[in-house]
């Protein structure tokens, strides 16, 4: 799947109303999981994400500690759908 092909998947079931709506959620999320994810898990969402998803995954660093509940979801949640 390309990045292209993602953002569409993502509008079209996130009925987000345009592309570039739905590609700032998915920057957020990955944003969100690059600071969580470390080590294998992080490598294998990586190689399983098109390259631009990856990059948007790996530039963030991880946190030094890992957050649990509202403090993980918050930064995720203020994303505006539709």
């Amino acid at each position: 799947m390309t990045f292209e092909q993602m953002l569409e998947r993502v509008r079209y079931e996130g009925a987000y109303p345009t592309r570039e709506r739905a590609e700032e959620s998915v920057r957020t999320v990955l944003a969100a999981l690059g600071r969580q994810l470390v080590g294998d898990e992080r490598v294998d969402l990586a190689q399983a994400l098109p390259v631009e998803a990856a990059l948007a995954l790996t530039a963030q660093i991880p946190a030094t500690e890992r957050l649990t509940g509202w403090s993980c979801a918050a930064p995720v949640a203020v994303v505006p759908f539709g």
